[in-house]
C-alpha cells in the first residue's frame, strides 16, 4: 500500500496572476492506494481530480512531455520567477482538459518542480485520455 498525502492550499488562477481563494479552507487529505493502482491521476471525494506534475520551466515549448507512472512531465516556456511558470502550467492544463481556468488550482508545490494540481468539472477518464492524447511520448 502507498499513502500519498496532499497538503492543499487554495490558489486560483486569474487573468494575469495566481491569488489565494478567500472561500477555500486549507486542508490535508490522505489518499491510500494499492501499489498496482499508483497513477499520476487521482479522484478525490469532492469530485475533483488531483494530478501529480513534474514541471520543467524555461523550455522552448509549452507541452506535455510524458505521462509516467507517478507523475506527468510538463514543460513550459515561462521562467520560474514570481509564479510565471505556475500560471503557464495552470493555463496549459485548462486548455488540455477543456476545464475552465478557475477550475484548475495549484494545490501544492508552489516553489518546487513537483506539484499537485486539482482539476474540477471533468471526469477522471476524460482527464486521462486527454493527457494521453496530448503527450509527446
Amino acid at each position: 500500500m502507498h499513502t500519498r498525502k496532499f497538503a492543499t492550499s487554495c490558489l486560483v488562477m486569474g487573468k494575469r496572476s495566481i491569488k489565494a481563494d478567500k472561500n477555500c479552507k486549507a486542508q490535508t487529505s490522505t489518499e491510500t492506494l494499492n501499489k498496482a493502482q499508483v497513477s499520476p491521476f487521482q479522484s478525490v471525494s469532492d469530485g475533483s481530480i488531483l494530478v501529480a506534475v513534474h514541471l520543467k520551466p524555461g523550455a522552448k515549448f509549452d507541452e506535455i512531455i510524458e505521462v509516467g507512472e507517478a507523475s506527468v512531465s510538463i514543460s513550459v516556456k515561462s521562467a520560474p520567477v514570481e509564479g510565471q511558470a505556475n500560471s503557464a502550467l495552470l493555463a496549459l492544463l485548462a486548455e488540455v482538459t477543456g476545464a475552465k481556468k478557475s477550475r484548475v488550482l495549484l494545490k501544492s508545490g508552489h516553489k518546487s518542480r513537483d506539484k499537485v494540481v486539482s482539476i474540477s468539472g471533468v471526469s477522471l477518464s476524460e482527464v486521462e485520455s486527454r493527457f494521453m492524447s496530448s503527450s509527446s511520448k
